[in-house]
């Protein structure tokens, strides 16, 4: 074979290496726009001055993505798939729908004593794990690690935040 015979070919591969380059590239910049976010739940108190609030959960959402994601509801999600939304009269913290800019966070906290009363009245018992959810508005979940929290011993307590 000549020179000449081998030109369609070599073309045809370059045409093949060329479009799968930019196939990959197209998804990998993709890819890196999607949303990342990271759901943690943690322990706090509020400090003021010498008074010490009572324990909360803060369920913290952290956008690691490029874009922004529309944040439209919090949840705390317990066993069984079963969820208590997180609304105005049960939390303190951001009002939903809100935007969550690219390395920022939003926030939103249950008391202990008003998560224990929910579960005593749905017939939980013991420790019981629990997760936090945030949904944006595209319908896409984003889940905190399970945590296990012994309840009971504040079902009964007053509040004095």
């Amino acid at each position: 074979m000549n020179i000449f015979e081998w030109l369609p070919l070599l073309g045809a591969a370059t045409a093949l290496v060329g479009a799968t380059a930019g196939i990959t590239n197209l998804y990998l910049s993709r890819r890196d726009k999607s949303a990342k976010v990271k759901v943690e739940v943690e322990t706090k108190l509020r400090v003021s001055g010498s008074q010490v609030s009572d324990p909360f959960f803060t369920i913290i959402a952290k956008n690691f993505g490029e874009n922004q994601v529309r944040i439209c509801g919090a949840e705390v999600i317990l066993p069984e798939g079963k969820q208590i939304p997180l609304t105005p009269d049960t939390i303190f913290g951001k009002s939903f729908p809100t935007v969550l800019e690219p390395g920022g966070q939003v926030s939103v906290a249950i008391l202990y004593t008003d998560l224990a009363r929910t579960l005593g009245l749905n017939g939980y018992k013991g420790k019981v794990s629990f997760r936090g959810r945030y949904r944006d508005e595209l319908g896409r979940t984003f889940l905190s690690k399970s945590k296990s929290w012994p309840f009971e011993e504040w079902l009964h307590r007053k509040v004095y935040t």
